[in-house]
């Protein structure tokens, strides 16, 4: 992938372009949800695409593909290019950058328990402690949106001044909302999510079973001791 970041910006360069970058970005990873005890089933995320800024004549444009082919590639730089020249002519001052110094850099971040080695089964039942913590507390909870999501996020970013830098970055997040009913009342809290960067060993030092479980007594509190507004 790193040639076809290169190959965007030489083209831009190519066709005129005084600056310009490429940026790729891709994302791979599983999502599982469960809907009032019921799992709905597995989702693979999958999206990855690139995009391209230039400066030409003061001017600068964006364009984007996610087509990853050096055809496709070329006519989003080509877009940009255009755009760009377009904007030139409609600004009163040019845009402007600051110097400054460009390096190369990778970075990732290490995961201790690998999300990418653990089934969709096991994914499943981080939602189901949730589950167990919640309607175990005796408190009537009929409503309850519980998901897991988990991705591989690599990007690569490249311009023509010698900037290259590259990062494999794990997330992971559970995301749940929960709706208390007491007393004839019904009381929702916003969706919360606990998202990190890293892996499986970051959920389970959260607990976000642990923090559901104080948010539906919270909401218990809210409608038995809640006074209304004047």
């Amino acid at each position: 992938m790193h040639e076809l970041v290169e190959f965007a910006v030489e083209k831009a360069m190519e066709l005129g372009a005084s600056y310009a970058e490429a940026r790729f970005e891709e994302k791979n990873g599983t999502e599982v949800v469960m809907k009032n005890g019921n799992p709905e089933g597995l989702g693979i995320l999958a999206d990855r695409g690139m995009g391209i800024r230039v400066l030409v004549d003061g001017g600068m444009g964006f364009a984007s593909t996610n087509v990853l082919t050096k055809e496709s590639v070329f006519k989003a730089v080509k877009k940009a290019v255009k755009l760009a020249r377009a904007a030139s002519k409609v600004r009163r001052r040019p845009v402007e950058f600051s110097e400054e110094n460009f390096h190369e850099v990778f970075y990732e971040v290490k995961m201790r328990k690998d999300f990418r080695d653990v089934s969709a089964e096991e994914k499943m039942d981080y939602l189901k402690r949730i589950e167990e913590s919640v309607l175990g507390s005796g408190i009537t909870v009929p409503m309850r949106f519980l998901s897991y999501r988990d991705f591989i996020w690599h990007k690569i970013f490249m311009n023509n001044e010698g900037a290259l830098v590259e990062s494999i970055i794990p997330r992971v997040s559970i995301t749940y909302n929960l709706v208390v009913f007491e007393e004839g009342q019904m009381e929702q809290a916003p969706f919360v999510q606990r998202a990190f960067s890293g892996g499986l060993e970051l959920i389970e030092k959260d607990e976000p079973w642990e923090r559901a479980l104080n948010d539906v007594k919270a909401l218990q509190r809210l409608i038995k001791e809640g006074k209304e507004p004047p």
